[in-house]
């Protein structure tokens, strides 16, 4: 809370180097860290380059993992942002799952229906499972 202080009273009165004091405080302590409170000291006193780094962290977090709390920390816009992204991803990967690639005819196979469907068995056996996964 210490740090935070000195952030907020370094922001608002523009001290260039309380801000990069708490900044680089803060750094050092970024694994103890949770990724909300981490995402909202972010946004809220403009510490451009841990928005990136969160956001991409909790992007990965299960929707269902938030709370309201978390919710209320993040703000509505970043909360939007953080679903329409979870969701586009996992869009695109349903996408890749069930439309395999092409198959890029290798020389030596004999015949392309044998050739594709090894491919397709293979896709799904391993690539598609580890993307739904």
């Amino acid at each position: 809370e210490f740090l935070v202080a000195i952030l907020n009273l370094s922001t608002y009165l523009f001290i260039n180097d309380g801000v990069k004091y708490s900044i680089d405080a803060f750094e050092k302590l970024k694994d103890a860290f949770c990724l909300v409170p981490w995402m909202k000291l972010a946004c809220n006193y403009r510490v451009n380059q841990w928005v990136a780094p969160a956001f991409c962290e909790l992007v990965t977090c299960p929707l269902n993992s938030f709370s309201l709390d978390d919710f209320f920390h993040l703000g509505p816009f970043v909360f939007h942002m953080l679903v329409l992204t979870n969701t586009k991803i996992g869009t695109q990967q349903g996408a890749i799952v069930y439309c395999s690639p092409p198959l890029v005819t290798d020389p030596s196979c004999q015949t392309l229906f044998n050739c594709t469907a090894a491919w397709e068995y293979n896709w799904w056996d391993s690539v598609a499972c580890r993307l739904l996964h």
